[in-house]
């Protein structure tokens, strides 16, 4: 019985070393694979009735609603918000699966302390839930909102004689001598007990902004702000970035008091710039398209693009850029134009074509070649947009056919007139060139072509013949046109021809003298020996016979 319990002992012992070891590799309690993760859209505080700005001790709804921007779905997705100086009030509102781009709102209830001092304050908000593709234990993200709220003053209670300056609001427009320029307006309030002077505001690091053209960083004040009184500061910056919606920007406040203290505080402001960046542009290719059906080495073409502005401001400032250079297009080149384009200006929802001349290398080989279409260009604010789009030209190779008649057609054809149209196809290129089938068409013939009229590949210098049977039906000068069907190499049906013409007699205005097989015309008086299927329609019944027995016995040229 000891030693089964001493086994038993050993074999959990191992699994407990094993479960260890695995637990340390990262594998348990970790996904493998993609993660949800949630984005805060917008969030809103809805007030007590009657009030106008939060304050300490006050209970408040935080309405927010988030979106799943990950890669994978989550469930049982609980959202709390607080710390230490904001208390949650109530269970947090639970939400049983999201997939991946699923929204939802959720509405908080949320008790501010007490004591908690006047200022800017970042909200924590948390999302925990389990991946809905591999389970394992609770994930948690978390994001933070910008709130204000009045408290008290750091200073409550003590009389240190300092002053203590808040940024209590802030709002963005837009220039309205320079759209490029965002004037930043800040509220700032002394909560402190003494007066604040030589009052500074500095624009803290940042991603999104820069001082604008001709301003400083630094915006000094020349009046004082005496206590429980505010004043409005206004900041010229432009944007290194456009974001959407809101950005929390950092602002550093130095300041004075008249007793010789030296202050400096850092607060960071919610500033919401999506009503002033919304009219952003965005460029997108519609469609492209080049001057001939058929691109083909040494082959010069022109490649028109067709741009469109999709979004809702200009874009000004506007390339557009074949590939990173010239050379990247090979084996493409522009001809008698560089490979940029420029355009000062396309409005939104504008279009805009574009072309490039271009010429294919002679020693191309037949295929897809890819090509990068780069579109660099500034929105309102002056900040730089890039997109890349990959587009694809076909080459393929150049058929070299030659389209002949390999024996003459009779001098002298008349209306009714059956004779042999003997047509040559042949490849004077290099490469083979696989031919499927030879067309002949006529509105004033009638054509039949005997035997198959399939050919075949034919490699370079080598050839193949058809026999066409054509019946003239009108006289004058009429023409049959030659069509050589053959595949490209894409396999696409492609089709080259060529025409050729013949006068055809009419049998009324034109004599024939049976004896010397001669055909006089009437107007010119100029006599013509004819031969072959033309002379044999004319002879009689009985000819046709005599001549069919005399040729059987060798005699056939007494009967002429």
């Amino acid at each position: 019985m000891s030693s089964l319990i001493q086994r038993s002992m050993r074999i959990a012992a191992a699994l407990l070393l094993a479960f260890w070891g695995f637990a340390q590799s990262g594998q348990i309690g970790q996904a493998q694979g993609g993660n949800p993760a949630f984005n805060v859209d917008s969030w809103e505080v809805r007030l007590p009735e009657g009030a106008d700005q939060l304050e300490r001790g006050m209970e408040f709804d935080l309405i927010i609603t988030f979106t799943n921007i990950g890669s994978a779905g989550a469930n049982e997705v609980i959202v709390a918000a607080g710390d230490g100086q904001f208390v949650a009030l109530g269970a947090g509102p639970r939400f049983g699966h999201m997939g991946i781009g699923a929204q939802a709102t959720a509405t908080i209830t949320i008790a501010i302390s007490n004591t908690i001092e006047t200022g800017y304050y970042n909200l924590p908000v948390s999302f925990t839930f389990h991946n809905s593709q591999f389970g394992g234990p609770r994930l948690t993200d978390m994001q933070e909102i910008g709130v204000y709220v009045v408290g008290l003053s750091p200073f409550q209670g003590q009389d240190t004689g300092s002053p203590r300056l808040v940024i209590e609001g802030a709002a963005v427009n837009v220039s309205a001598d320079d759209p490029s320029v965002l004037l930043v307006e800040l509220t700032v309030r002394n909560v402190g007990n003494r007066s604040a002077t030589n009052i500074v505001i500095n624009l803290g690091q940042s991603e999104v902004f820069s001082p604008a053209l001709g301003s400083s960083s630094a915006i000094g004040l020349d009046d004082d702000i005496d206590l429980d009184q505010s004043t409005t500061v206004v900041v010229p910056l432009t944007l290194i970035q456009s974001p959407s919606q809101r950005v929390v920007q950092d602002f550093l406040l130095q300041y004075n008091s008249y007793s010789g203290g030296n202050f400096t505080d850092t607060q960071s402001v919610p500033l919401e710039l999506g009503s002033v960046t919304a009219q952003a542009p965005r460029l997108l290719l519609q469609t492209y398209s080049a001057s001939t059906d058929a691109i083909s080495p040494g082959s010069t073409f022109r490649l028109t693009l067709d741009l469109i502005n999709v979004g809702d401001g200009p874009a000004r400032q506007v390339f557009v850029r074949l590939g990173s250079d010239a050379t990247s297009l090979d084996p493409l080149a522009p001809v008698g134009t560089s490979n940029v384009f420029f355009q000062q200006e396309i409005g939104a929802g504008q279009q805009q074509s574009v072309s490039f001349d271009l010429v294919v290398d002679g020693d191309a080989e037949a295929g897809l070649v890819p090509i990068d279409v780069l579109l660099e260009y500034e929105d309102n604010f002056g900040v730089a947009q890039q997109e890349t789009i990959a587009i694809s030209l076909q080459i393929v190779d150049t058929a070299f056919v030659s389209i002949s008649l390999f024996e003459p057609l009779p001098p002298i054809i008349l209306v009714g007139d059956v004779f042999d149209v003997p047509i040559d196809i042949t490849n004077i290129g290099e490469r083979q060139i696989n031919v499927n089938t030879v067309e002949v068409v006529s509105d004033a013939l009638d054509i039949v072509i005997d035997g198959p009229s399939y050919i075949g590949p034919l490699d370079g210098g080598t050839s193949g013949s058809v026999i066409a049977s054509a019946t003239a039906l009108e006289s004058g000068t009429v023409s049959f046109e030659v069509r050589v069907n053959y595949l490209d190499s894409f396999q696409q049906p492609r089709v080259l021809t060529q025409t050729f013409t013949l006068m055809v007699e009419d049998t009324e205005g034109a004599s024939f003298n049976e004896e010397s097989n001669i055909t006089i015309d009437p107007e010119t008086d100029e006599a013509t020996e004819r031969t072959g299927a033309a002379a044999e329609d004319d002879l009689t019944l009985m000819q046709r016979i005599l001549r069919g027995l005399l040729g059987f016995f060798g005699l056939g040229g007494l009967v002429s």
